[in-house]
């Protein structure tokens, strides 16, 4: 497998960390866009068997454009990783944040399976 890290690397460093912190925002929404809209096309082709013909296709192009967005994302994502190695105090900071958001969701998972013990 190819590694993609030298890229990710040199596009990182041409634009920079704030240029990409921004270029991830908005590669977020296009990403949140796209999976509201191909949940959208999934839902009617589940629910309408006489529209899936029309919908079938336009689900299709709607996961794969989702697909197309999460790589960005992630590209992005692994960009900013990149940048917080060289940045000590900002991987520290973001790393307790992650931690702490962490330890909060499994408090919920705790949370729920309680709650699914006791119905």
């Amino acid at each position: 497998m190819r590694t993609i890290q030298p890229k990710i690397k040199k596009i990182a460093d041409h634009y920079g960390l704030e240029n990409q912190l921004t270029k991830m925002a908005e590669e977020c929404a296009e990403y949140s866009a796209s999976v509201l809209k191909c949940r959208f096309y999934t839902d009617l082709v589940q629910t309408s068997r006489a529209k899936m013909k029309h919908f079938g296709p336009k689900a299709d192009a709607a996961g794969e454009e989702m697909f197309k967005e999460l790589a960005d994302v992630l590209v992005l994502s692994r960009q900013i990783e990149y940048f917080m190695d060289a940045h000590q105090p900002f991987k520290t900071r973001i790393e307790e944040l992650m931690d702490a958001k962490c330890n909060r969701q499994l408090r919920r998972i705790e949370e729920e399976l309680a709650e699914g013990e006791t119905k």
